[in-house]
């Protein structure tokens, strides 16, 4: 009943989706024609005929399929690895953290430059994948049953014993969700790779085709073929998963895995500043190892210095350069500009999302019929949002805003649900028995008992909220980092290219540590369990 309950509320999120756009399609936006109505997009793809579409399809499927494949194993190497020893667990885990906090629009040109053809396709699916499914599966790993592994000790098996028969099984679920949500963002990836140039096939072309070109319907059509090829394939693994690990049950949680915040165990400002050196000697520990590939990687690959910049070149060109006070100048007035558009889409779509949250808590039925729309839609990858909403919203701020928005809205609504929905159901009755409404059980019990889903969701949108901006920036506006990096490609400023990834790449990883240790502060205040 509950699962016949579901489908025909997501059936009638659909058809209040399509009617909705029709209506804005010949209302609003009749005139501008910036919103095709649904007629016209199909027409446009019968139109345009299956080859055509699937011709592209199939070269974009191909890089994000390989860059899927590289990323998710080696994330599931290094995750195995971390189990057999547990002392390189801080370091890998920060590695993966700056991983994520790589803006795919900033190192994809280096990537591009060195390498050429389809390789950024392939490079930015793994990288865009990679975070996602590393702290899934030792999410998972963690989840084994510790009287199971204390079962094996006793029978004489040694760590790898333990690792095969309680810690592998064990970590499937979440391993799974994590590789539900790397579809999406393989997609993302290759999209990216391929808007970089260097190809002249795959649905990233061709989008850029169309929005160049003004080919409305058809920037529609490709947009919504990308998200439903994108959706599909997390429905494919959503498949699996549910075949394959049938003890899950139909229970789910946050769809964004995260990495563990700073835990502070104990009272007092000591406790605090030595949970704080734990987080920041892995921190730096990982930083020097980065360095050191980013060295090795122009060794091995014997990078014309020309094109590929070490860290000393870097350094020179923003701090000890004859120009190095100039340089600084152009790379951190973009750099403002950048987290000024973040700022405004992290705060829209973190408002926003929490907002829905509570509407979809407080009127379930709602929540059946648009959470289903919701997971649709996040499916398009963003690049292939981004035409739209700057036809919809034009090319100002409100476009860039409503890019950030998006990639923070949708992990934050997912995972403030499901953390209000985990509240203590005796806290809830307790209200209820002194006469307190739902309201007032939301406010006193729900919502505070969805602070951590919160700061986690937070904590893992801060980087997304400065992707969106970039590729708003580099399709929309042409200010900022995003479009300062286009232009140093363009004019062969290979110094200034590395060193604004290098400057961005940073100030994400800061931002990420500051929402991490705000987080602590909160939950430790509020909920010192919450570290456990």
């Amino acid at each position: 009943m509950t699962l016949r309950r579901g489908w025909a509320g997501a059936a009638i999120g659909l058809v209040l989706l399509v009617a909705c756009w029709w209506l804005v399609a010949v209302t609003a936006f009749r005139t501008s024609g910036a919103v095709p109505t649904p007629t016209a997009v199909v027409g446009q793809l019968v139109t345009d005929g299956f080859g055509f579409y699937w011709s592209n399809a199939a070269i974009t499927l191909r890089g994000a399929a390989l860059g899927f494949l590289w990323g998710n194993a080696l994330a599931l190497v290094i995750a195995v690895i971390v189990l057999l020893v547990p002392a390189v667990e801080g370091v890998a885990t920060q590695l993966a953290v700056i991983s994520y906090c790589i803006p795919l629009t900033a190192i994809g040109p280096i990537i591009l430059v060195v390498f050429g053809g389809r390789t950024p396709t392939v490079f930015l699916a793994a990288l865009s994948v990679f975070f996602t499914t590393l702290i899934g599966a030792l999410l998972g790993l963690r989840a084994a049953d510790r009287a199971s592994l204390d079962a094996v000790t006793a029978f004489g098996g040694n760590r790898w014993q333990r690792l095969v028969k309680v810690q592998l099984i064990a970590a499937l679920p979440a391993t799974l969700n994590a590789l539900k949500i790397a579809v999406p963002a393989a997609m993302l990836g290759a999209i990216v790779g391929e808007y970089l140039g260097g190809v002249d096939s795959g649905l990233g072309v061709v989008l850029t085709v169309a929005q160049q070109q003004y080919e409305v319907a058809r920037t529609w059509a490709l947009a919504l073929l990308t998200g439903l090829l994108a959706f599909l394939g997390y429905g494919l693994v959503a498949l699996v998963a549910r075949l394959v690990t049938p003890w899950a049950g139909a229970a789910s949680g946050p769809s964004t895995p995260s990495a563990r915040g700073l835990r502070v165990e104990g009272n007092g400002p000591a406790a605090f500043l030595r949970a704080l050196g734990r987080l920041v000697l892995p921190l730096v520990v990982s930083a020097v190892v980065v360095l050191a590939l980013w060295i090795a990687f122009l060794e091995v690959f014997d990078i014309s210095r020309m094109v590929g910049k070490p860290p000393s070149a870097v350094w020179a060109y923003l701090v000890t350069d004859d120009d190095a006070q100039v340089n600084r100048a152009a790379v951190l007035g973009a750099l403002l500009v950048t987290l000024r558009d973040a700022a405004i889409g992290f705060a829209a779509g973190l408002i926003g999302a929490v907002a829905v949250a509570v509407v979809f808590v407080l009127v379930r039925s709602l929540e059946r019929t648009l959470m289903p729309v919701a997971m649709l839609l996040r499916s398009v990858p963003l690049i292939a949002m981004t035409p739209i909403i700057a036809l919809v919203f034009g090319r100002g701020l409100l476009g860039v805003a409503v890019v950030g928005a998006i990639v923070v809205f949708f992990p934050v609504l997912v995972n403030v649900v499901f953390g209000m929905r985990s509240a203590s159901s005796s806290a809830i009755d307790l209200v209820q028995a002194y006469g307190g409404g739902r309201v007032t059980a939301l406010r006193k019990v729900a919502l505070p008992s969805a602070l951590p889903a919160l700061f986690a969701s937070a904590r893992i949108a801060v980087p997304g909220a400065l992707i969106g901006a970039l590729i708003a920036e580099w399709l929309i506006t042409g200010d900022g980092m995003g479009g300062a990096i286009l232009r140093a490609v363009g004019g062969f400023r290979y110094d200034e290219l590395w060193a604004s990834v290098v400057v961005l790449t940073a100030t994400s990883i800061v931002c990420y540590t500051v929402v991490g240790v705000l987080e602590a502060a909160v939950l430790t205040r509020f909920f010192p369990q919450a570290g456990d």
